[in-house]
């Protein structure tokens, strides 16, 4: 007594209501399902009992772009070019509902082999070549039994398909058609594509076989051969029990209905709808955070610091500028953790911040085209910090060389004033840049240190007083009282 699939072809029942549930498909779903489908398909069956075989990546870069390469012959590809339009041609036929014939078998065939293959829509004409499993060689029809066995398996197979399980009655056929092994090569490759047809036009996904399950592929059929005696052996016998081989095909559609599934219930993701996908996901991650009890205040705080940070990064735009002397300049922008905040910002931050502080760097520095024009002094660095605590956020000020100055205001980014900001960047700015003028006048005006240029402009010493003699120096040099500076020095 043979196996019982019927565990199997439950599940099989299962994937496909799950699939039809989701039917009919959009547009975006169907084009993702054929290019998961299509390729991959194509490599298996192209791929099945081959030594080197086209990869994956290969067939998915031909089947795009028609890109060829890897070492391999034109010959591969251009036989997996013949194999995807007899693929689309089966599939049509599937959707239209209509069933294998012999013609159709004979024309499947052709297209595969191309005019240039062995018999192309021919009956083998010479015994087929043995293929072994665990040293037992498959037994396949003689040739001039061909014919007629084609025709009655053919033929019979609409009542088949109606008083069996749909995949059941596919398997015997995909079985059947293996024994009498019709044609002189390509048979695997005909049977996989009308059993696709037969599928696909019932609502079931295809069959597909990847080559690493290739020897379970072979021991299923190796077990149906073996379910009756040698000598009782017939491809359309009906004692033939082909239940190992329904197993294997239910367990291959089961996995590739469930990732059928997986991609049209969006689970996983298509190309175009990815980056929507990602943020909506965090949204509502982020929500669950904020309601968690535990540290639900540092998550909301968070992100309440990214939002200040844009809005003081936004203000602080509005004092940039750059004159004929000196520039104002931000250097730096980022959220960093409470640990990498620069040193004399980190000074200023709160204690028990949420771990997580905007940083804002500006400069106001002179021009580096006038450095030798004029004595600028040391740059004048601001760093700001945007934080927060459990009681409100904060926005420190630190100009290098001060203490900080902080600013407290709400826990909500939005109900800081934009005037409150403004006038606070404004005051602690200006500030600066006047001590910055002052310095810089200071250097190159009230000094006697300098001299004047013809433009007027305060110039640092040259290297023509640095390069004049000693005497010429000496005679300018004030003196001691009583003792001209042409004299000379006393020796004490």
């Amino acid at each position: 007594m043979g196996r019982d699939p019927s565990r199997f072809l439950e599940e099989v029942d299962a994937v496909r209501a799950r699939l039809d549930a989701l039917r009919p498909f959009p547009h975006e779903v169907r084009r993702a399902l054929d290019g998961w489908l299509r390729p991959r398909f194509l490599y298996c069956s192209e791929a099945l009992g081959q030594e080197r075989p086209l990869s994956p990546t290969e067939v998915a870069a031909f089947l795009e772009r028609a890109v060829v390469g890897g070492g391999h012959p034109l010959a591969a590809f251009l036989a997996l070019e013949r194999h995807a339009a007899a693929l689309d041609r089966v599939l049509d036929e599937a959707r239209a509902g209509a069933l294998p014939s012999v013609e159709w078998a004979r024309e499947v065939h052709r297209m595969l082999v191309g005019p240039q293959g062995r018999g192309p829509g021919e009956w083998k004409r010479e015994p087929s070549p043995a293929t072994r499993r665990r040293g037992k060689a498959f037994r396949f029809a003689p040739p001039e039994a061909v014919d007629d066995a084609m025709r009655r398996l053919l033929e019979g197979l609409e009542t088949e398909l109606r008083a069996r399980h749909p995949v059941r009655a596919v398997a015997d056929f995909y079985y059947r058609f293996h024994a009498i092994h019709p044609f002189a090569g390509a048979n695997g490759k005909v049977a996989r594509l009308l059993a696709a047809q037969l599928l696909v036009g019932r609502g079931f996904p295809p069959f597909v076989v990847h080559p690493e399950a290739v020897g379970e592929y072979l021991d299923a059929l190796a077990a149906v051969e073996a379910s009756v005696p040698a000598d009782r052996f017939a491809p359309l016998s009906p004692d033939l029990d082909t239940s190992p081989l329904v197993e294997f095909f239910a367990q291959n559609i089961v996995r590739v209905g469930e990732r059928m599934t997986a991609l049209a219930r969006g689970e996983r993701p298509l190309p175009s709808e990815f980056a929507h996908r990602v943020v909506g996901e965090q949204e509502r991650l982020l929500e669950e955070l904020k309601s968690c009890a535990q540290g639900s205040w540092r998550v909301a705080a968070a992100f309440e610091v990214r939002a200040l940070f844009e809005r003081v990064r936004e203000a602080l735009g509005l004092f940039v500028t750059r004159g004929p002397l000196y520039g104002i300049e931000v250097t730096g922008a980022e959220v960093v953790p409470s640990h990498a905040v620069p040193p004399p910002l980190r000074v200023g931050l709160p204690a028990s911040n949420a771990g997580l502080v905007g940083v804002l760097s500006l400069a106001i520095r002179g021009d580096p085209l006038m450095a030798k024009a004029v004595r600028f002094p040391p740059d004048r660095l601001l760093h700001l910090g945007v934080t927060a605590t459990a009681l409100g956020m904060q926005l420190v000020l630190c100009w290098y060389g001060r203490r900080p100055e902080v600013h407290h205001g709400p826990a909500h980014a939005a109900e800081w004033p934009e005037a409150m900001l403004g006038e606070v960047l404004a005051r602690s700015i200006d500030r600066a840049r006047q001590a910055f003028e002052a310095a810089l006048r200071e250097r190159n005006v009230e000094s006697g240190a300098g001299s004047r240029g013809a433009a007027g402009v305060a110039r640092a010493p040259g290297r023509e007083a640095a390069n004049l003699p000693a005497s010429a120096s000496r005679k300018h040099r004030p003196g001691l009282a009583g003792i001209e500076p042409s004299e000379p020095p006393l020796g004490f």
